[in-house]
């Protein structure tokens, strides 16, 4: 699996992403810049061009898909129920009015894990793994990508419950997986 630390969440070898986190959402520490810059950073010239009104970033189309994968590192213990759903999320460049940084609510979730429970968040289980989806709403033009995890469980109308063990030991972009792909696939036969 080809492994690039320019496009990593936050979460990898050496420094996993802590879960130990009360209800709620809580992005992860690293942002995706798809022009390589950074946050805070202006755009340099692409095409000719150095507006940040230019091509948008829908990397769901290429020949080349990427793919994102979620691991996680140590087992997750829960309070009250809690589970885990880990978000994909995006957010257009605001431009040089808004320091080239998005504001915390321009982030729209494109792709979603769906809410797993502790037992199913065991030590080095690949919890997210799904190739790069195409933008979403029709005209993002995302120039940030991000992942959050959302953790608790609706009981009432209220987000409940915490983990008081657990880490995300890689959460990034892959162009290639050398993994067995249908580990999981059920068989149409017995033995």
């Amino acid at each position: 699996m080809y492994l690039d630390a320019l496009v990593n969440f936050g979460a990898n070898i050496g420094t996993p992403f802590s879960l130990i986190l009360a209800a709620g959402l809580w992005p992860l520490p690293g942002v995706v810049d798809i022009f390589g810059n950074g946050v805070g950073q202006a755009p340099t010239s692409i095409y000719g061009r150095t507006s940040n009104t230019g091509p948008g970033g829908d990397m769901g189309i290429p020949s080349t898909r990427p793919e994102l994968f979620i691991q996680i590192g140590t087992a997750v213990v829960a309070t009250s129920s809690a589970g885990l759903n880990m978000a994909l999320q995006a957010a257009p460049d605001p431009g040089v009015a808004g320091n080239y940084t998005p504001a915390a609510s321009a982030w729209q979730t494109i792709g979603e894990s769906g809410y797993m429970t502790a037992a199913q968040l065991t030590a080095g289980k690949v919890i997210f793994r799904s190739p790069w989806l195409p933008n979403f709403p029709a005209g993002l033009n995302p120039r940030f990508f991000r992942l959050a995890a959302i953790i608790g469980t609706l009981a009432g109308g209220d987000v409940i419950g915490s983990f008081t063990a657990g880490t995300i030991s890689w959460a990034g972009v892959t162009q290639g997986r050398d993994d067995y792909a249908i580990a999981y696939n059920p068989k149409n036969y017995a033995v």
